[in-house]
């Protein structure tokens, strides 16, 4: 047998298989964020207020507010929604409470010249010149008793006076004399002798240096000190302690 001229061809070896590569990620593209300058948007108060007015300065105006004066009285109910007067007091119950009202006793005097704020009085009649009407003075006019005395003010004014109220008559003299202001006054006529305790108010006309006038002398009787008395009449006023004499009261 003859022995091949030729080698045999050896046999191709498999070509290796490639190993799959997973897609590579796309990269995530960066955001840059700015602060926004718009103010956040809130929703608008509901009640057109232009003024702001604030009567009780809650924060809250009172365009929106229940009770402007915080007075814990509701606006719808209150007698004066701008003046705090919880009591709702309305003397003259015209609506308006006594707070906010100029004339609470509805007597046509405004309270800021009524000599009774709270009780009608349309005359002004005031007996005693005390300030405080007839209508709501607990001692309007004269009462029985008796003033008596003399003396020298620390002031230098002299005053002598004889008062009486008895039967329903007031009678008497007061005589007063200021030699620095150069005025001397006699009484032509009684028209009050009020009696209170130890204190006493006498009133009447009379003439200062020959021209008449009204006056009032108040005096006061103390017991452990020095008696006390008050001369007015117009364009004059002058009170004092007296320095020398005494003066008596009485009911």
């Amino acid at each position: 047998m003859t022995p091949p001229t030729t080698a045999p061809t050896p046999p191709t070896p498999p070509k290796p298989t490639p190993t799959p590569t997973a897609p590579a990620t796309p990269a995530t593209p960066t955001t840059t964020t700015t602060p926004s300058t718009t103010p956040p948007t809130t929703a608008p108060p509901h009640t057109p207020n232009p003024t702001q007015t604030d009567t009780d300065t809650d924060g809250t105006g009172d365009a929106c507010d229940p009770d402007d004066d915080n007075d814990t009285v509701d606006d719808t109910t209150d007698n004066c929604p701008h003046t705090p007067n919880p009591t709702q007091t309305d003397t003259d119950t015209d609506g308006t409470g006594d707070a906010c009202d100029p004339d609470d006793d509805n007597d046509t005097v405004d309270d800021t010249t009524d000599n009774c704020p709270h009780t009608p009085n349309p005359t002004q009649t005031d007996t005693d010149g005390d300030g405080v009407g007839d209508v709501c003075d607990d001692v309007p006019g004269s009462t029985p008793g008796s003033v008596i005395g003399l003396g020298v003010t620390t002031g230098g004014q002299h005053m002598a006076v004889t008062a009486h109220h008895r039967r329903g008559q007031s009678f008497g003299a007061v005589a007063y004399h200021d030699p620095a202001a150069g005025l001397r006054l006699v009484s032509t006529t009684l028209t009050l002798v009020q009696v209170v305790g130890r204190s006493a108010v006498v009133a009447g006309t009379g003439r200062v240096n020959g021209q008449p006038v009204e006056f009032r002398l108040s005096v006061e009787d103390v017991p452990a000190g020095p008696d006390r008395t008050r001369v007015t009449w117009r364009g004059y006023s002058a009170d004092g302690a007296l320095a020398w004499g005494n003066l008596w009261v009485r009911p």
